[in-house]
């Protein structure tokens, strides 16, 4: 697994990329990558390590991360490791022997290039690296998974360079670099420990652990059917029984959240929405209470006779059964639970305000509940209602993952509205008869490659059309947020991936605002992007492909802005969204009317408060400070008028249409 024969090479990678610090180890560079002279302590200046016991600061730590994830090629990754060890080892206050550093980083580049292939390889190689890693990567993004897996290989590796370093000098190096390396993977890297050992004796293993589960499974058969050990079949009934009355009495003890969960009442769900989980998971609950009921009669009648194989067989459905209803309230008790903090809830009631109002196409279609839970990461996502949920039944009810880092600011509804956007969509049926238009396109194109590229990405991409024509430019800055990444992951082309290139998808964006909304602010938010991350040294192969979709452009975005399905009554898009309304010009405008009449701002719909908002943030007119103390305010307020509304609404009815009992 460890280690390679590559002969190792001048250190190639460009200085400037790598830093101050970087181009003062350079220095002490030879040309082997791992070999650096000794240099007196006066000239060393202050490190991580001497100040915090840590090897590499988070700087570095990040900028070595980010680094590794841009490799393309050995000698790129020998300049990163030289990099890597020659900072590490400064740190400690030890530069190596070309012995030791051949032996070193000939170790740690085996461990990278396992980590670069697992990367390579899609989302299971990359659960299996961040496992050997030691790392839980579930609920993360793509590109938040590999991105810990490189930091955790960067913190492996310094934490081996120190190892190595306050070493013993020995006469073996390889041995001594050998030592390092497994005390540093105790603690950062166990996974790597067990696949070597298991590269061993993996394969014996397992074939004991077979012979040995067969066996087992021969003299448990035999214990069964021979009638000398009086059968069982009693205490197996009894035992059953037992565990069965006891997932009763748990699932008794399983509430509904409005006897749960405490929250000030402004936090709580939209009534729709809180009533469409409690009826869910009321229905859950009482077909679980029935199958149990069952199962206990059974065994007292038919089951008698039943063989201690069978009545196992039909318990293990029943907790599989029971085990799915848990998973279900576990999805909305983590939503639902986050009403209690102080102030989040209460805005979170606030935006799922915002994602009604956004989703709302009267005359369309009849719009699902829709809540709103803030989670870690970059990027939002979205359960869309009416999707099977795991264990079996649709979620009553859309739920909205949005970044917790942009709370509070406009950007938050660019997140928002994108997915509000996969929910109104699927609810046009739009992205199937999209697909339909575009492979009708790619059957006649010049250029049929980047049809099909556009009928692959089409469904995050009509999602960014909807927030677009919703809020704006917002819409554009926002994304541009959540996509300023590391420059590996903003040119990275996985063909494989519903969403766009990063690069081309905020381009992309810039020409369908321009498309909506002609206005020369999306010329100058392109040309922002490009400076941010010029194509200029990227592979020639990939700036061609860019090239040749943003020549597309204009053509795809005639395809998205004049298509009608069935579901729009022969109108398009923007027609059904009414997209005049939200012109630069008359956002500019309403923002000066707002200021001289505050009023009229909590009165508007929440999308278009946040449309003209992020418009007047882009224009100059709103300071963030301002805009988030406004933003913060308008959350409450539309959580409070909802509220109100809805206890206004129920005691005008005449007696409730929800019994308590349907609740439990």
């Amino acid at each position: 697994m460890l280690g390679t024969s590559a002969p190792w090479k001048k250190l190639l990678r460009p200085i400037d990329r790598i830093g101050s610090k970087a181009r003062l180890a350079a220095e002490f560079v030879n040309t082997n990558p791992f070999e650096a002279e000794q240099f007196s302590s006066r000239q060393a200046i202050q490190s991580s390590y001497e100040r915090t016991g840590e090897v590499l600061g988070e700087a570095e730590q990040l900028e070595l991360a980010s680094g590794l994830l841009e490799v393309a090629g050995d000698a790129q990754l020998d300049g990163l490791l030289a990099d890597l060890i020659s900072r590490a080892s400064q740190a400690v206050g030890r530069f190596f022997s070309p012995p030791e550093g051949k032996a070193i980083g000939a170790i740690l580049k085996g461990a990278a290039k396992r980590v670069l292939s697992g990367i390579g390889l899609g989302r299971d190689a990359v659960s299996m690296i961040g496992r050997d890693f030691g790392l839980e990567l579930e609920g993360l993004s793509s590109e938040d998974r590999e991105f810990a897996i490189a930091r955790h290989y960067v913190d492996f590796a310094g934490e081996a360079v120190k190892n190595l370093a306050l070493a013993s000098i020995s006469s073996d190096p390889r041995t001594a670099a050998d030592a390092a390396v497994v005390e540093a993977a105790k603690t950062y890297a166990p996974g790597l420990l067990r696949s070597q050992r298991g590269a061993k004796t993996g394969t014996s293993s397992l074939r004991h652990r077979h012979h040995r589960a067969v066996t087992a499974a021969r003299e448990q058969d035999r214990c069964l059917w021979d009638p000398a050990t009086g059968g069982g079949t009693s205490y197996a009934h009894w035992m059953l029984d037992q565990e069965a009355r006891a997932l009763l009495e748990r699932l008794v003890r399983v509430k509904p959240f409005v006897l749960t969960e405490p929250m000030v009442l402004a936090a709580s769900l939209l009534p729709a929405a809180q009533i469409a989980i409690e009826r869910f998971l009321a229905k859950g609950r009482h077909e679980l209470k029935q199958r149990i009921g069952h199962f206990l009669a059974w065994l007292q009648e038919e089951g008698r006779q039943a063989s201690p194989e069978e009545l196992q067989r039909r318990f293990v459905l029943l907790r599989l059964r029971f085990n799915s209803v848990l998973s279900q309230l576990d999805l909305f008790n983590q939503v639902i639970t986050q009403r209690s903090e102080n102030e989040l809830g209460v805005w979170l009631s606030g935006l799922d305000v915002v994602a009604a109002d956004a989703l709302a196409l009267p005359g369309y279609y009849e719009p699902p509940p829709v809540i709103c839970y803030l989670d870690r990461g970059i990027g939002a996502a979205i359960r869309r209602a009416r999707t099977r949920l795991p264990g079996g039944g649709e979620s009553p009810v859309a739920v909205i993952r949005v970044p917790r880092e942009r709370m509070i600011g406009s950007g938050i509804a660019s997140s928002l509205i994108h997915e509000v956007g996969h929910q109104g969509a699927a609810l046009l049926g739009l992205v199937p008869s999209l697909r339909l238009a575009l492979q009708a396109k790619e059957r006649v194109a010049r250029d049929p490659f980047v049809w099909r590229l556009w009928e692959r990405w089409v469904s995050e991409i009509i999602s960014d059309f909807w927030s677009i024509a919703r809020v704006g430019v917002v819409s554009t800055l926002g994304l541009i947020g959540v996509l300023s990444l590391p420059r590996a992951f903003v040119f990275r082309t996985k063909l494989s991936d519903p969403h766009p290139v990063p690069w081309i998808r905020v381009k992309l964006s810039c020409a369908i605002g321009d498309s909506l909304y002609p206005h020369s602010q999306w010329r100058r938010v392109a040309e922002l992007w490009n400076s941010y991350y010029p194509i200029g040294d990227i592979a020639q192969q990939r700036r061609e492909l860019f090239v040749r979709l943003e020549n597309s452009f204009p053509e795809f975005i005639s395809v998205l802005i004049n298509h009608s399905s069935k579901s729009l009554r022969g109108r398009s898009l923007p027609e059904a969204m009414e997209v005049e309304q939200r012109s630069p010009a008359r956002l500019s405008s309403l923002f000066d009317a707002w200021r001289k009449t505050p009023k009229q701002l909590y009165l508007a719909p929440p999308s278009l408060v946040f449309a003209v908002l992020g418009q007047a943030k882009a224009d100059g007119g709103l300071s963030p400070e301002d805009e988030s103390e406004l933003l913060a305010k308008l959350l409450s307020f539309w959580a409070m008028r909802s509220t109100l509304d809805g206890s206004a609404y129920c005691a005008s009815l005449p007696r409730a249409k929800t019994s308590a009992a349907q609740m439990t």
